[in-house]
């Protein structure tokens, strides 16, 4: 018998910690109850599958700052994920794309956020 194959170590998303501008759950977001209100459980048509764009435009509206921890490393990639990944998923007629422009546009448009873009 050979020996298991070594675990890939841990993959880390940032280099430093501080404040982004969107919330890349890859496994989750920790957020306290107080950051959402019933608004936010009114998701449109099509944005329902861009959750990390949605909570980050909640996020905004609110002045809540996004923190991401360079400490927390990604979660390992299942089997599942190359079978059926979200990120590679057309839903309604939009792919990964087009649905997180159509959630930015209605943040823009409802809430009056993310309109002077920097550069």
């Amino acid at each position: 018998m050979g020996k298991p194959p070594l675990a890939k170590p841990a993959r880390h998303r940032y280099r430093s910690s501080g404040y982004v501008d969107f919330a890349h759950g890859l496994g989750g977001v920790s957020i306290r109850p107080e950051f959402l209100d019933q608004d936010d459980f009114n998701i449109p048509e099509v944005i329902w599958a861009v959750d990390d764009i949605w909570l980050s435009g909640a996020f905004e509206r609110k002045g809540i700052g996004i923190w991401a921890e360079k400490t927390v490393p990604l979660p390992p990639a299942g089997d599942a994920a190359r079978k059926s990944s979200l990120a590679e998923s057309v839903i309604e007629d939009h792919d990964r794309r087009a649905a997180d422009l159509a959630c930015i546009t209605y943040m823009q448009k409802r809430y009056g956020i993310w309109t002077d873009a920097e550069t």
